[in-house]
């Protein structure tokens, strides 16, 4: 019996042109840009001093090194890749062409560096994680929701950090998700009351818990609005979703504390004017691109769902 030889695989060449990356990648452009502040902040979302001060807390840790058959793609690629899809939200096939970096390199890269931000930043800007799911008419996102000093009924709730949703009592941190009439009432669910009953209390409740959600949605809204992946279908694996929302979160408290003036000046909060009641909205989420949710027809509730939402008033 004559043995016929195996056919030796063809290696798959690589594209001329991603080949040629220090030529045709965006990195030429970026250097461009460091002549121009206001751009170089709008194309990764912070200026070149917070860019360099971030890109050296994380070198270390997405630093590869270079091997005999090429040069290894530079922590500064990487992070300025994985700034640009959080920026933008556009697919690994439509962000190999501005970095010439393949898409399956690039889909391995940019969740690397989404774990490395949020690794050397959560300490000091992400104190206690609670992973939820928030909701109000319309389908959200998957949301992060993180717990830091505030209580989410008291006037401490408005310096507009990832930190929503949050009360405590006797000394201990609860979570509640926060919504309207549509949803049927839960323990860790809480709702404003039906109009028809109000009193003096309830009316109180309502218009604190009102107050909140409304911090919550211009939050999300600025969020959203520096990050357009979340206006957009996050095509990933449900466990890699969580590396990228825990990342933008880390990188928006970050840019809170370290470039405020121009990461959220004055404009984008909601105003308040106490005296005439009038509210000036500031950044929301758009919902054109966001489903309806049928209304829910269970109104029972049970009386640990009653009590919780009675401890607030």
């Amino acid at each position: 019996m004559l043995k016929v030889p195996k056919k030796k695989r063809s290696r798959r060449r690589q594209k001329c042109w991603i080949e040629k990356r220090a030529t045709y990648s965006h990195i030429n452009l970026i250097k461009e840009l460091t002549n121009e502040p206001d751009d170089f902040r709008n194309y990764l979302r912070m200026d070149e001093a917070t860019y360099r001060h971030l890109l050296d807390l994380i070198s270390p840790l997405i630093k590869k090194d270079d091997t005999v058959m090429k040069r290894s793609i530079t922590p500064h690629e990487r992070l300025s890749a994985t700034l640009r899809f959080l920026a933008t939200g556009r697919s690994y096939e439509d962000l190999k062409f501005s970095t010439c970096i393949s898409k399956s390199a690039l889909s391995n890269i940019i969740l690397e560096t989404c774990a490395a931000i949020y690794s050397v930043l959560k300490q000091e800007y992400l104190k206690n994680v609670v992973k939820m799911v928030v909701c109000d008419d319309k389908v959200l996102f998957v949301k992060e929701v993180f717990a830091a000093d505030t209580v989410v009924l008291t006037e401490k709730e408005a310096d507009y950090k990832m930190m929503v949703g949050v009360a405590f009592a006797d000394d201990c941190m609860s979570v509640f998700v926060e919504g309207d009439e549509a949803f049927a009432m839960r323990y860790d669910f809480l709702k404003p009351y039906n109009q028809r009953e109000l009193n003096y209390q309830k009316r109180i409740f309502n218009y604190r818990l009102s107050r909140a959600r409304r911090i919550i949605e211009n939050t999300f809204g600025i969020l959203a609005n520096r990050f357009r992946i979340f206006h957009t279908c996050i095509n990933l694996n449900v466990d890699n979703i969580d590396k990228v929302i825990l990342a933008c979160c880390a990188l928006h408290n970050f840019l809170r504390r370290n470039l405020a003036h121009s990461y959220t000046p004055n404009d984008v909060f909601d105003c308040e004017y106490i005296s005439t009641g009038i509210i000036t909205p500031g950044l929301r989420t758009g919902s054109e691109n966001l489903l309806d949710l049928a209304s829910s027809h269970n109104r029972h509730y049970t009386t640990q769902a009653q009590d919780v939402r009675k401890g607030f008033e």
